[in-house]
């Protein structure tokens, strides 16, 4: 199983005009051999102006068939949809954990991608990992994934909120647990670059 977390930067202010135009291709149901959307999102803080969509697929083969029938279905909106783009980017991820859903719909969500110091991608996860018991009781990580190929050093998790006030309570509370305290102390070395975007989920979502 693999991932892959697309980002359309649109420009300013023509994200929801995008979203309607490539709507269609969000909203079918995909049949076996063309992959699932997982999530479906626009930037609210952090990098603006973002669309970003969360794909799963059983290897590269199903993706390369979803892609293939992507631009068959958008042969009628591509040249309208790239003339609202400013660019895009792709990443292909590895699952370090199952995806949990959160337990309802009505959420923001907050997207932290981090890029780590050579080679300790391996350790960071596993630090990350056993610290989930302690993060656990204040809120639940809905996704942890590894990026592939030449970008193995970047890791992404992504984080449910009811909203921004929880966000900040929740955050303060894991940061007074001694568990947690310790898995920032310990994690801290390992990073080189940190980024987080606050998300909100399109109504095409199936994380809403």
């Amino acid at each position: 199983m693999i991932y892959e977390l697309t980002v359309d930067t649109v420009k300013s202010m023509r994200a929801p005009e995008y979203l309607e135009l490539i709507a269609g291709t969000l909203t079918e149901t995909w049949t076996d051999g063309h992959g699932q959307l997982v999530g479906s999102w626009v930037s609210d803080i952090g990098q603006l102006n973002e669309v970003i969509h969360l794909w799963r697929f059983r290897d590269l083969n199903e993706r390369h068939r979803f892609y293939a029938d992507l631009s068959q279905r958008r042969a009628g909106i591509e040249e309208k949809a790239r003339a609202l783009e400013k660019r895009r980017t792709s990443t292909i991820l590895r699952a370090l954990m199952d995806v949990t859903p959160p337990p309802s719909s009505g959420y923001v969500y907050e997207l932290r991608h981090y890029w780590l110091m050579s080679g300790t991608t391996p350790q960071w996860a596993k630090l990350f990992l056993d610290a989930m018991p302690a993060r656990k009781q204040y809120s639940t990580v809905v996704g942890l994934w590894a990026a592939e190929g030449d970008r193995g050093n970047e890791v992404y998790h992504l984080w449910a909120y009811k909203d921004l006030k929880e966000r900040a309570e929740v955050r303060a509370a894991a940061l007074r647990n001694t568990a947690w305290q310790a898995f920032v102390i310990a994690d801290t070395p390992l990073l080189d670059e940190m980024e987080n975007t606050i998300l909100l989920p399109t109504r095409y979502s199936p994380l809403a």
